[in-house]
């Protein structure tokens, strides 16, 4: 296991190996708390929310507690910046995230997703090509209220149908994050909503391809953050 600290803020881990069995007590050695734990919010009142009034409206509240979401989010468009204000929304109400990144050469510069909003103490960033070869323990826990799925390789039928089972049962969110545009007609029946992101000059637009989401949304970075888009 690697990890690294910000020297102002508080500690992103990076996952390089196989997390052992007993990953909810390594998590309980670097101040992650589990999800019961973090008072003042009713597990069937959640809604993942942005802050953002527009991207809110836009998925009629939030993104809900027990559901798959995924998300066509094309490379080299700043589209992540959406997830970051997810994230950025839920850990504001100190709920626990984990951000899986399947992307090779993709680093985490912490300032720019502290200055987009999300506090840091609350979330964590895993690598792992094969999301549930090396993290199934996590998924078993209920430490994460939020979890990001970043270009997951190789999950077949049985794989989603797993982190769908699981999403109900611990009552979190996953989102899943392609780089590529998801298609209308046919796809992952596990997902309850389904988004495509496309770049605009100057920002971004969403369309929802299922689920309880209104059609489109044009949005721009500085409408969503107030500050010039990150390149991830």
């Amino acid at each position: 296991m690697e990890q690294f600290k910000v020297p102002y803020l508080y500690m992103v881990t990076r996952f390089t190996s196989q997390i052992p069995e007993n990953m909810a007590d390594i998590l309980d050695q670097h101040g992650v708390r589990p999800a019961s734990s973090l008072g003042g919010v009713a597990p069937d009142a959640i809604q993942f929310g942005s802050g953002n009034v527009a991207l809110d409206e836009f998925l009629e509240g939030g993104l809900a507690t027990g559901a798959v979401s995924e998300w066509g989010m094309p490379a080299g468009q700043s589209l992540r910046e959406i997830a970051l204000a997810v994230v950025g929304g839920a850990t504001r109400r100190e709920m626990m995230v984990l951000w899986v990144n399947g992307q090779d050469g993709l680093d985490v510069y912490p300032p720019a997703w502290s200055a987009r909003g999300v506090d840091l103490r609350f979330i964590r960033f895993v690598t792992a090509n094969k999301p549930l070869e090396v993290l199934k323990p996590v998924f078993l826990e209920p430490v994460f209220r939020l979890m990001v799925l970043d270009s997951p390789k190789h999950l077949g039928s049985e794989e989603w149908a797993f982190i769908a089972r699981q999403a109900r049962a611990m009552d979190i969110h996953v989102m899943v994050l392609h780089n590529f545009l998801l298609s209308g007609s046919r796809g992952n029946i596990w997902a309850r909503l389904r988004i495509n992101g496309k770049q605009r000059a100057n920002g971004w637009r969403l369309e929802a391809m299922r689920g309880k989401a209104h059609k489109c949304l044009e949005l721009t970075s500085d409408i969503l953050f107030g500050l010039p888009s990150l390149d991830m």
